[in-house]
């Protein structure tokens, strides 16, 4: 294993990590989130319930940055779960952060996002996707 190989439970330690507000996010921790797996992502979603919004914000638009920086990265689960927060900016970030996926399975949640959500900003992104 190389010093650069993150073991399956240093990423639960990463997510804590990221929790902490009054810490910076690190790159170096959150391209460890791409092809995050189930397990983790439940951890995450816990992690993020948690949050404020400034520090959901600051996460997401991160995730965002690094994911157009570097094509092999990917956060699209992380994302799809976004989809479903109750701040309109994290939806709308999410819908943001899909652009660029293929994934047939998100016909169905950004049509529902479209047809139903309360935010009239993320009807018209998610018609947009």
């Amino acid at each position: 294993m190389t010093p650069d190989t993150v073991q399956p439970d240093s990423i639960r330690q990463i997510i804590t990590e990221l929790a902490d507000e009054e810490k910076p996010l690190v790159n170096k921790q959150l391209v460890e989130l791409t092809d995050i797996k189930s397990d983790d992502l439940a951890f995450f979603d816990q992690m993020w319930s948690g949050l404020g919004l400034t520090r959901k914000l600051q996460l997401i638009n991160r995730l965002i940055e690094l994911a157009e920086d570097l094509a092999e990265l990917n956060f699209d689960a992380i994302f799809k779960h976004r989809l479903r927060d109750s701040e309109e900016e994290i939806r709308c970030k999410a819908i943001e952060g899909l652009w660029e996926t293929e994934d047939s399975s998100l016909i169905e949640p950004l049509i529902k996002l479209m047809q139903s959500d309360p935010s009239p900003k993320v009807r018209s992104d998610s018609a947009l996707a």
